[in-house]
């Protein structure tokens, strides 16, 4: 015969001590996950801080930790330097590129290349390099990829290039990616592909 007084006692005792069981186990592991992921996050912002190199853009006045008017333009803002619109390239042996992908800094044609030259302990501004996209997630490298368009009446070309610095400014030493599109009637695509300079990217050497 079952003693139900018994199994009620053994149930009242048993059931409690199981469920706060389950329970600390289920928070002990969202801790863990979330202990691991926060670990991850910012390994991968750390590692994307260094490659943006955020320090210098700060230093620079390229970016701000807080929402800062542009000088004459109160209804535009510089870019945060925790977002990811801005990125300053080094190359060797002692220049900085900066490239901002933001309202202000870009237009139609692309946007713009600020570089710096760092000497005697500061930064001398060398001028600006217009027009032209980069991909801003593109690896470390001693140069930088740079695409760019030209467009005349008939014909469209667009490259890619490693840029480096040579003689204080930019210099494109190799090209990857090269395409050059004609518009014109098919009647003179000879023609113009005798006589265009734009069909080889020879003319981006000269």
């Amino acid at each position: 015969m079952v003693n139900f007084d018994n199994v009620s006692l053994t149930f009242l005792f048993i059931f409690p001590i199981n469920f706060l069981y389950y329970c600390c186990m289920k928070k002990l592991l969202h801790f863990i996950i979330f202990l691991i992921l926060t670990s991850f996050s910012s390994k991968i912002s750390a590692q994307h801080g260094d490659s943006y190199n955020f320090d210098i853009a700060r230093e620079l006045g390229h970016c701000y930790d807080t929402l800062t008017p542009i000088k004459g333009d109160p209804d535009f803002y510089y870019p945060l330097c925790s977002d990811s619109s801005v990125r300053v390239f080094f190359l060797e042996p002692n220049y900085y590129c900066v490239y901002t992908d933001a309202l202000g800094w870009c237009g139609s044609c692309g946007c713009h290349l600020d570089i710096y030259k760092f000497e005697d302990s500061i930064y001398k501004d060398l001028g600006i390099y217009y027009c032209i996209n980069l991909d801003m997630k593109q690896p470390i490298n001693n140069y930088i990829l740079i695409s760019d368009l030209h467009k005349t009446s008939s014909c469209w070309t667009s490259y890619k290039g490693k840029y480096n610095i040579k003689n204080d400014w930019l210099n494109l030493f190799e090209i990857v990616d090269y395409n050059h599109e004609y518009f014109g009637s098919k009647s003179d695509f000879p023609i113009h592909n005798d006589t265009c300079k734009y069909v080889d990217s020879l003319w981006l050497f000269k």
